[in-house]
């Protein structure tokens, strides 16, 4: 979570971040391994994006992605009577029968 939110203090407006792995350990205060994966893992979920500055190097552009809208969920789909949900808890054949 702080090297997400260090990259996003340091990303330019467009969310672009120049900064070398080694500067946001030291930045941080943490070793280089720990930046390594915190940078793989969001990698991983398309929270940032990277291009290195040469092929197999790990160092050079980072930019954060902006996240993705959250699907809309349907309300009616949720709603329910309460006769409904009173009858899966069984309530409402026991009431029925009682009442004849």
């Amino acid at each position: 979570m702080a090297v997400l939110a260090f990259l996003v203090l340091a990303a330019d407006r467009c969310g672009v971040s120049y900064y070398s792995r080694g500067r946001i350990a030291v930045e941080l205060d943490i070793d280089v391994v720990r930046v390594d994966r915190a940078l793989d893992a969001l990698l991983d979920v398309e929270l940032i994006a990277h291009r290195p500055w040469r092929k197999s190097r790990r160092d050079g552009v980072w930019q954060v992605l902006p996240v993705p809208a959250p699907t809309p969920v349907s309300r009616s789909a949720c709603i329910r009577s309460a006769g409904s949900i009173l009858h899966d808890l069984g309530f409402g054949a026991d009431q029925q029968n009682r009442g004849q």
